[in-house]
């Protein structure tokens, strides 16, 4: 169930550092092909989160690549971008939901491109959906869509200081009610992530500090009713400082499962990789 980094294959390589990463990644599935949105970044000095992609790969392959569109976040009125998703709608359109830094804060909010195709994404459609407060700030959506669209997100605290606000619990985007949240004494004491939803179950990141920002490790949580609740984890990278986060997961049509993650490397940089498991 867990990612296991040695069965894992390369599908975008980063420039070598500390900062410097390729991912928080969102697939999905449409029709034959496999779509990827996902965001680059770059030390502080160099911008954060500088640019997000779509590409897309034929559903047999999903390692090989072609970009799709490149959104800038000066086009976004961003600091940063951190993870896109993707969706497309009953009619036809299609959506992606993109994580915006507010400028001079630790605040995060969420905006909506929509466009007849991929390819036609441009910020000129961008649409505030989930704004945040001066409360929480708001950021990573995953998007489920069965008869109804299920979009989860992930809430940062602004009113315990800057020195907190890296804490994180995962919520219903459009209620704010909480779906996980940490637990003391565990891995995941610091802060919980959803990153995919499969069935009843669903990926997480966690953390147990404040120095581990940034290099999540991921777990497996199971649906109680009210809550996710960990099951198993944590899943890390063997280099680095062990990230192996934002966890994507599509249902192939053979069944098995493709994952994709943003994985550290040796060289303090993180890159985007993929891995086939049978299903949950």
């Amino acid at each position: 169930m867990l990612p296991r980094w040695e069965n894992s294959q390369l599908v975008l390589p980063v420039a070598h550092g500390t900062g410097n990463w390729i991912g928080a990644a969102s697939a999905m599935i449409h029709r034959d092909h496999i779509y990827l949105a996902y965001r680059d970044r770059h030390p502080v000095e160099k911008g954060r989160g500088n640019r997000a992609y779509v590409a897309c790969s034929p559903i047999d392959d999903g390692i090989n690549f072609d970009t799709l569109c490149i959104i800038d976040k000066e086009d976004m009125d961003a600091e940063s971008l951190e993870r896109p998703a993707l969706d497309v709608t009953p009619d036809g359109d299609w959506d992606m939901y993109l994580s915006c830094a507010t400028f001079n804060s630790k605040h995060w909010r969420i905006e909506r491109l929509r466009a007849g195709r991929p390819e036609d994404f441009s910020a000129k459609t961008r649409k505030t959906i989930f704004p945040g407060s001066v409360a929480f700030g708001i950021k990573d959506p995953v998007l489920l869509r069965d008869r109804d669209l299920h979009i989860w997100a992930t809430l940062h605290p602004l009113t315990e200081g800057d020195e907190n606000a890296d804490q994180m619990i995962s919520v219903n985007a459009c209620n704010c009610e909480p779906v996980m949240v940490p637990e003391p004494g565990t891995w995941y004491s610091r802060g919980t992530r959803i990153t995919a939803v499969v069935g009843e179950y669903a990926y997480f990141d966690g953390r147990a500090s404040a120095a581990q920002n940034f290099e999540e490790r991921t777990g497996i949580a199971k649906w109680n009713g009210s809550r996710y609740i960990a099951i198993a984890g944590p899943a890390s990278s063997p280099f680095g400082g062990g990230a192996l986060r934002y966890v994507s997961a599509i249902a192939l049509p053979n069944g098995q499962l493709r994952l994709y993650y943003e994985s550290a490397t040796k060289y303090g940089s993180h890159e985007l990789r993929t891995e086939l498991r049978a299903p949950l």
